[in-house]
């Protein structure tokens, strides 16, 4: 499978999302059309939202206002599967009043089905009726997940005690002034995640917003990076720091200690690299939950199914971790790809790899290894810049449903991005720097990127590229830019 960013998708990366049901990725923050007055023709500013490249709604059967976001979606011109609709009923009205709310709701915002369902309010007299009539929505795939708004944890305890199928968002009011710690620990603990309305605040805290911002428990800061899924369950960050720039056997403890505590979670190191113990220690320092990290690391070549069996090994006890969260051959070079690969799918079969891929894999080199593989390689990391990419391999890669992954995204020597005048002129258009229109090109694609940014100011202006889009026309003026690439 190929992350395959489409036009009409490109700009939605702009606004990260996370998973909150099974098949279903919400954006971390989405547009509340209810602060106006109710009824208020809010039409105009949710066209801007959608031209913007933002995919979130957030509305409500007592805001009056769904007609006018119909029509700011037929204006926009986009594509429903692209949007995240959140909507609400008004309270806990019983079964026969929930189905009715429903179908207004779905009458009024022109569509068949709604991405979020929420219970406005807990009052009202039959709680046990509406939730029933919302788990027979889910079931029929009119509601594609489950919420409530409003709910303290008197009220969750008395919607658990009967649901079926749990509510994955309660959305309450939330923001530095105001919070309410112990409901939100509570929802942690029962699984549901925590959504914020009136972040700024309201009256005299702050002024009110339109907007409203999905506060994901404890996965806010990992989602500065949007992820993507290249194997079942298994979620991959956009973006990784990759340790093995400077020399082999660098302490990179500090770097990759300063890149967690911003909250990414990607690392991407190497058996090669000699470097695995400092990142061990960085996690350490950072204090991070393995879970919450996305580990990959490389064997050496094709050497075979012993010499895999103790690379990995030594991968394992020097990054102190009993799983690897992608685990990929550095170099097709070695006599035994075949005994490699073995050694491969039985870590994968054992649940000690979570995704197998490749390194600097050519098109025969795939093809080789494709000819006898049970289980294929979601990935091939390879140099990839805007002055240097192999778009041939890349449709290769693409018609086999490989991601591919990009490494030295700024180039190197002579191929650096950063005295080129046409990518200059792409970056003063969008007040970026030269480096973050060479990693927005890449995400752009649809690719993976690992990167070696070894300072502060690095890591935060390699990352901050999900705030902008290149046009079409800048697309194609940086394709021409090509070289070709080496493999390293």
């Amino acid at each position: 499978m190929h992350l395959s960013v489409l036009a009409s998708l490109a700009a939605a990366a702009v606004i990260p999302t996370k998973p909150v049901a099974p098949g279903v990725d919400m954006p971390l923050i989405s547009l509340g059309t209810g602060g106006p007055s109710i009824g208020t023709d809010v039409s105009g500013f949710t066209t801007t939202w959608l031209q913007k490249g933002y995919r979130g709604i957030d509305t409500a059967n007592d805001y009056k206002d769904q007609p006018y976001v119909a029509e700011a979606i037929s204006k926009a011109g986009v594509d429903r599967k692209d949007l995240f609709i959140t909507t609400k009923v008004p309270g806990s009205n019983g079964y026969a009043a929930t189905v009715q709310s429903v179908q207004e709701n779905l009458q009024q915002l022109q569509t068949s089905y709604l991405d979020l369902l929420l219970i406005h309010f807990p009052q009202g007299a039959d709680m046990k009726g509406t939730w029933q009539a919302f788990e027979e929505l889910y079931a029929n795939k009119t509601v594609r997940a489950l919420g409530v708004s409003n709910f303290m944890q008197t009220d969750l305890e008395k919607l658990l005690a009967f649901a079926k199928v749990k509510p994955v968002i309660n959305q309450c009011q939330h923001n530095i002034l105001a919070h309410m710690d112990d409901l939100i620990a509570y929802c942690e603990k029962e699984g549901i995640y925590y959504e914020a309305y009136q972040p700024l605040g309201r009256g005299s805290v702050y002024p009110p917003s339109t907007m409203r911002l999905s506060v994901l428990a404890s996965l806010a800061a990992a989602a500065v990076i949007p992820t993507k899924p290249v194997a079942p369950g298994v979620d991959m960050p956009l973006i990784s720091l990759g340790t093995g720039g400077p020399s082999i056997g660098t302490d990179v403890s500090g770097f990759t200690a300063m890149w967690l505590e911003k909250g990414f979670k990607g690392i991407d190191t190497a058996n090669g690299y000699k470097d695995q113990p400092y990142v061990a220690k960085a996690i350490s320092e950072a204090g991070m939950d393995r879970k919450d990290l996305f580990i990959t690391t490389k064997v050496p070549g094709s050497n075979g199914y012993a010499a895999t069996v103790q690379s990995v090994q030594e991968n394992l006890q020097q990054l102190q971790t009993s799983y690897l969260d992608l685990l990929l051959i550095h170099f097709p070079q070695g006599a035994d790809m075949k005994g490699t690969w073995q050694a491969f799918e039985e870590l994968y079969a054992n649940k000690t790899v979570r995704a197998l891929g490749v390194s600097n894999f050519m098109q025969t080199d795939l093809e080789k290894l494709l000819a006898f593989a049970k289980v294929k390689p979601v990935i091939n990391q390879c140099q990839h810049n805007i002055l240097a990419h192999m778009d041939d391999l890349i449709a290769y890669c693409e018609k086999e449903g490989i991601y591919y992954e990009a490494y030295q995204p700024l180039g190197r020597g002579s191929q650096s991005i950063f005295d080129n005048p046409t990518i200059n002129q792409v970056a003063v258009a969008h007040n970026v720097s030269a480096a973050q229109v060479a990693m927005r090109w890449i995400i752009q694609q649809g690719h993976f990127v690992t990167v070696q940014a070894g300072t502060s100011d690095h890591q935060d202006v390699d990352t901050d590229v999900f705030s902008f889009k290149l046009t079409d026309d800048e697309v194609k003026q940086l394709d021409a830019l090509q070289g070709t690439a080496v493999v390293i």
